[in-house]
Formats: structure tokens, C-alpha cells, sequence
């Protein structure tokens, strides 16, 4: 129940942090923004819109605003959905899969969280760059189905190795008494 309390607690302030920052970090400097007006004319919130789209369906979009503050706000973004999806696999782990006095597998949330975590992070900046394209998808999501697959695997012929090596020692100390 700890892990589970500790990485609420975790969402919580990555979620105050990105709500913070993603308020006071701007995405377009002053000098941009005077650039975009002066260079393309653009002086209404409409035009300004349509100019926003019509950059990011040609993949610039990450040219015209300061990749320092979209760093930062993508990175805590990412913290949070990270620690948001350990929080819940934590939270499922114990409610339905766990008895009361065993606790949650935490590498599995932490390494099933993370590979989520950057599978949505891939497709967003994909997205940005306009390079998100379905085999794309595809290749991901078979990806980490793989990564899954072959990472259970190892974990249930080393609970095997442990099981018959247990069982080998307690059969071994029985026939010398």
C-alpha cells in the first residue's frame, strides 16, 4: 500500500508542477511572436489559429515555439502519466490479483508504465513532426507486445528455476534424514 500511496503522491505534484508551468512557461517568446506579426501578418487570433494549424499539419510546428518550455511542460507531462499509470497498475495489482498481505509487483507497474508511457510520448512527438502514419502504429504496438511477452517469459522460467530448485533442496535434505 505504501508504493501505491507513494506514487499517488508523485502524480500529485507532477500534476501541480505541470499545471503551474504549463500556465506560466510561454510557448512563443516575445521575439517570436513580434516575428510572426511583423514577417507574416498576422494580427488576430483567427489568423493566428489558422497559421498554427497550418504549421503543424506541415510538421514545423516545433520550429516556431521555444522547445525549451515545451521540453520542460513535455517532460513533466510525461512524469505524470508515468507515476498516473503506476499509481492505477499498482492500485488493480492489489485489489484483484494480490491476497491482503502481499504486496503489489512493483517492477511490473513501473515497467509496463514506462513503456506506456513512451509509446504515448513517441506518438505525440510523431504527431508534431506529422509522421504519425498507422504502420507506424502498428510497428509500435507489436513492439511492445513483444517486449511484454519476452519479459514474462523470463520472469516465469526464473520463478520455475526458483520453484524446482526449492523443491530439489527439500527432497534432497528429506532423503539424508
Amino acid at each position: 500500500m505504501k508504493y501505491i500511496f507513494l506514487f499517488f503522491v508523485l502524480n500529485l505534484i507532477c500534476f501541480g508542477a505541470l499545471a503551474v508551468l504549463s500556465d506560466r512557461l510561454p510557448i512563443f517568446t516575445p521575439e517570436q511572436l513580434e516575428l510572426l506579426q511583423s514577417n507574416y501578418g498576422i494580427n488576430s487570433i483567427e489568423a493566428f489559429s489558422t497559421f498554427f494549424n497550418e504549421m503543424k499539419s506541415q510538421g514545423l510546428i516545433l520550429e516556431m515555439v521555444n522547445r525549451q518550455n515545451i521540453e520542460i511542460v513535455g517532460g513533466l507531462a510525461f512524469l505524470n502519466l508515468f507515476t498516473l499509470l503506476t499509481t492505477i497498475h499498482l492500485l488493480i495489482d492489489k485489489l484483484f490479483f494480490k491476497t491482503i498481505s502481499e504486496a503489489p509487483n512493483i517492477g511490473n507497474a513501473v515497467r509496463r508504465s514506462l513503456l506506456i508511457s513512451l509509446i504515448v510520448a513517441t506518438f505525440l512527438v510523431l504527431r508534431l513532426y506529422n509522421m504519425l502514419e498507422w504502420y507506424l502504429v502498428l510497428f509500435v504496438a507489436i513492439l511492445f507486445l513483444f517486449v511484454e511477452f519476452v519479459l514474462y517469459k523470463v520472469q516465469l522460467s526464473k520463478k520455475n528455476n526458483i520453484e524446482t530448485n526449492e523443491i530439489q533442496g527439500i527432497t534432497n535434505n528429506e532423503s539424508v534424514i
